[in-house]
C-alpha cells in the first residue's frame, strides 16, 4: 500500500492516482445515470400501481432482487455490504413512487 507522503513526494505515483481517480469519475457517472435509469422506470412501474391500485411496498420483489444480486455477486463487495447498497436504491423507489402517488392524489383533490 502506498502512503499518501510517499505519492506526496513521487510524481508517477500522484499521476497514477490522479489517473485511477479519473477512471472512478467516469464510474460514478455511469453509475449516476443508471441509477437515474432505474428510478425513472421505478416511477413508471409507481404509476401502473397506483391504477391497479397495488402497494408501492413489494417485500418479495425486493428480496428477488437482492437475492439475485447476491448469487451474481463476485466481489470484492461483500453481500452484506451489496444487500445494503441495494436496499438504499430500493428505497429511493419506493420514496419515488410515494411522491408521485401523492402528487398525483393531490391534483385530483381540487
Amino acid at each position: 500500500m502506498i502512503s499518501d507522503s510517499q505519492a506526496k513526494q513521487d510524481p508517477l505515483l500522484t499521476n497514477r492516482i490522479g489517473d485511477l481517480r479519473d477512471a472512478i469519475d467516469d464510474i460514478d457517472d455511469r453509475l449516476l445515470a443508471l441509477i437515474n435509469d432505474r428510478l425513472k422506470l421505478a416511477a413508471r412501474i409507481g404509476s401502473i400501481k397506483q391504477v391497479a391500485g397495488n402497494p408501492v411496498k413489494d417485500r418479495a420483489r425486493e428480496k428477488h432482487i437482492i437475492a439475485r444480486l447476491q448469487a451474481a455477486n463476485n466481489g470484492p463487495i461483500d453481500n452484506d455490504l451489496l444487500s445494503r447498497v441495494f436496499a438504499d436504491i430500493i428505497r429511493a423507489s419506493c420514496f419515488l413512487q410515494n411522491n408521485n402517488r401523492h402528487e398525483t392524489e393531490s391534483k385530483y383533490d381540487d
